[in-house]
């Protein structure tokens, strides 16, 4: 698990399974982010937009942590779903005009193995 802003961090199915972790690192809410991507609709590009629960939940999870929850966003290996999340969520909370692939980049030195996925920010419109 790593932290990748203020009460913000980003884990692997085995860190959301550590109770014991969890209750150390004092997490109010576990966020399993591997439902809201499908690899067919992602691979394929299939007409249902695969990403518009992403932005809802991207935007639920900024709220939360704006209330002064402790939020783990975690997928199977915390390397691309749950970072990508994390940077919506960040790009959310600074709709002054922090760019997305920034929030990202920020992401990415707290979380050194994530790897960026250009493509799911280009069909979320997030950059060109």
């Amino acid at each position: 698990m790593n932290w990748v802003y203020d009460c913000l961090a980003v884990g692997t199915l085995d860190d959301a399974r550590s109770r014991e972790m969890l209750q150390c690192e004092n997490i109010d809410f576990v966020i399993d982010v591997r439902h809201h991507f499908t690899f067919k609709q992602l691979i394929t590009g299939d007409e249902i937009n695969p990403f518009v629960s992403v932005e809802g939940l991207a935007e639920g999870v900024a709220l939360l942590l704006e209330n002064g929850y402790t939020v783990l966003l975690y997928c199977m290996g915390g390397v691309d779903r749950a970072p990508f999340v994390a940077a919506l969520v960040l790009y959310f909370m600074y709709l002054e005009g922090l760019p997305f692939m920034q929030c990202y980049e920020d992401i990415k030195e707290m979380n050194p193995q994530t790897f960026i996925h250009d493509e799911w920010a280009r069909q979320l419109g997030l950059i060109v």
